[in-house]
């Protein structure tokens, strides 16, 4: 899901640490501190990888995660994005 940026960068990027990040990589959730964290920091990676948030929250909370690859992305919609 990831975009091709390595978990060093997504990890600069989002301020999560290596190890849950390889948690988030290999849908091990079960390794973040609680659902309240997960929540969060799938926010911070679809910010990064950018991705709307709810399409990656909905995969999470229905127990199915996605391949960035499977998820349809409207160019126009990315080129109107905010960046920081």
């Amino acid at each position: 899901m990831n975009q091709g940026l390595s978990l060093e960068e997504l990890q600069e990027k989002t301020e999560i640490q290596l190890n849950f990040l390889e948690a988030m990589e290999a849908d091990d959730f079960d390794q973040l501190p609680s659902t309240f964290y997960a929540r969060s920091f799938l926010r911070k990676y679809a910010w990064a990888v950018e991705l709307d948030e709810r399409i990656v929250l909905d995969a999470y909370d229905s127990g199915s995660m996605i391949t960035y690859e499977e998820v349809d992305v409207d160019e126009e919609d990315l080129s109107g994005r905010r960046r920081s």
